[in-house]
């Protein structure tokens, strides 16, 4: 995470440690609930990461999924409500949450 001042100087605010190989995206969610923000990374060690910061700054990161292979792309939808995750089998999952706050991954049907 990266901050920048007044005078346009970038600085490291926060390193959000969590993927053992590349990253090869990153998406911020575009909602913000509750003053939590959510951004979603995946990349060539075969994880997804959700990552939260609550309203006091603290960052933690949640293991979404380990895929057969690299992934390359993370996507919110416009409500932040679906997360769309690709990868080098050129296949498309969805992923949802659900009230409880677990994330699952939506069939053929759309279901949960």
């Amino acid at each position: 995470m990266f901050s920048v001042d007044e005078k346009g100087e970038w600085s490291v605010e926060k390193n959000l440690a969590g993927h053992s190989d590349y990253v090869r995206d990153v998406a911020w969610c575009p909602v913000i609930s509750h003053s939590v923000y959510t951004i979603a990374s995946c990349g060539m060690d075969q994880s997804v990461i959700l990552w939260r910061c609550n309203e006091n700054g603290e960052w933690t990161a949640k293991l979404l999924e380990k895929a057969e292979g690299s992934l390359w792309h993370v996507s919110w939808s416009m409500c932040g409500t679906i997360l769309s995750v690709s990868g080098e089998d050129n296949k498309i999952t969805l992923w949802k949450e659900n009230i409880q706050g677990q994330w699952h991954k939506m069939d053929d049907n759309g279901k949960a």
